[in-house]
């Protein structure tokens, strides 16, 4: 049995190959592609492998795998471009950790993958055309054929794409890569039947099962494909990081190697050296909430000049604002015996019970909650 004390439970994680894609394929989940010629190397990736073993257990939902292997997902601006003999050297560092590999793919380097394909557990190939899709067919246990949805996708569609695949293992609809719902799909008939199936949460998206298509779709007024929460990523420039985002910015292990609540609660510990001396409870929140109104005014300061004295923005100041504003956050919570986690918690409940859709101004003006 796997000792799971002080790990995190995760389904899988992400490694991005490369930005180095020059296409532009609808609703690519690499939002840096063509950006950099960067590959990510073998010694980062092995390090990136370490960290996980000794940080992370296998989160098993029975409804997708019962596999006890974390699965370590190759993406990016099209992954197959760095060559089947690299793509082979990634899969058997990946599987001598004790993970499963597999790969993401847009499917133009038909010999690449058709070399890969022994070496890896599995292959999504995003399929547009039966044409594509029959001539993955002699790979029924090994790929994985997904379509996406876009302004043109029916439910005809999805009905011949579960009729055309039903020899295969695996084969997924994604209806998440879009801010919004009509970039995904039009057909209202569609939605009437996502709406009568059984969704579960994994990470910052849900999925269910049709006709043994595994459907994976955003969470309305809450997900963005450059915040994916629980998913540790390592990227081609060697940084770590659990979104898209923040790839530009410092290197970050996420929830992989710091808990997030430990890391408020040491946060807090360090902000008490600094703190007042007051009589009582009383006094304490009063100073508080008075310095986080003070602090809201000087976040708001900065954006009036921005747009009303020809301010440029800056970056710096705002965030050393906003870090004073989280100073007197911490201590209110503090002092009240509140916890960050629950309160955030409730928060996206309440919002998803006043836009159950995401935000409109229809349940803006009727909202009773």
């Amino acid at each position: 049995m796997e000792d799971k004390k002080n790990k995190f439970g995760i389904h899988h994680a992400d490694i991005v190959v490369t930005h180095a894609c020059n296409m532009n394929c609808p609703h690519c989940i690499d939002k840096f592609k063509n950006t950099s010629s960067q590959v990510v190397e073998l010694a980062a990736i092995e390090e990136f492998l370490r960290v996980l073993k000794e940080n992370t257990y296998k989160k098993i939902d029975s409804e997708i795998d019962n596999n006890p292997k974390i699965e370590i997902l190759l993406l990016g601006g099209e992954p197959t471009l760095v060559g089947s003999e690299y793509l082979i050297k990634i899969a058997n560092l990946v599987h001598s950790f004790g993970f499963e590999i597999c790969i993401s793919t847009n499917g133009t380097k038909k010999q690449i993958i058709e070399e890969i394909i022994p070496h890896f557990d599995w292959i999504q190939i995003t399929c547009y055309t039966d044409e594509q899709i029959d001539f993955w067919s002699k790979y029924p246990d090994k790929v994985n054929i997904k379509i996406a949805g876009d302004e043109n996708f029916t439910l005809e569609k999805f009905e011949h794409f579960i009729e055309k695949t039903k020899q295969f293992k695996r084969k997924s609809l994604s209806m998440y890569f879009a801010p919004e719902k009509g970039s995904l799909c039009n057909d209202e008939n569609v939605y009437k039947l996502l709406n009568n199936l059984d969704w579960k949460r994994l990470g910052s998206y849900e999925y269910t099962f049709y006709e043994g298509v595994r459907i994976k779709q955003y969470i309305p007024g809450e997900t963005n494909i450059i915040d994916e929460p629980m998913i540790p990523k390592l990227y081609p420039n060697g940084n770590y990081n659990k979104n898209w985002y923040n790839e530009k910015h410092v290197p970050y292990l996420g929830e992989v190697a710091t808990n997030k609540s430990n890391f408020f609660d040491e946060y807090t510990k360090k902000c008490k050296r600094t703190t007042g001396h007051f009589n009582n409870i009383e006094e304490q929140v009063c100073s508080y909430s008075l310095g986080l109104c003070g602090e809201s005014g000087e976040v708001v300061d900065h954006i009036k000049k921005i747009i009303f004295h020809g301010h440029s923005f800056d970056r710096d100041k705002l965030s050393e604002e906003l870090g004073d504003l989280i100073w007197y956050i911490a201590m209110l919570l503090d002092v009240l015996e509140l916890d960050l986690e629950d309160i955030l918690d409730k928060n996206i409940e309440k919002l998803k019970k006043r836009y159950p859709s995401g935000f409109t101004c229809k349940d803006s003006i009727e909202r009773t909650a």
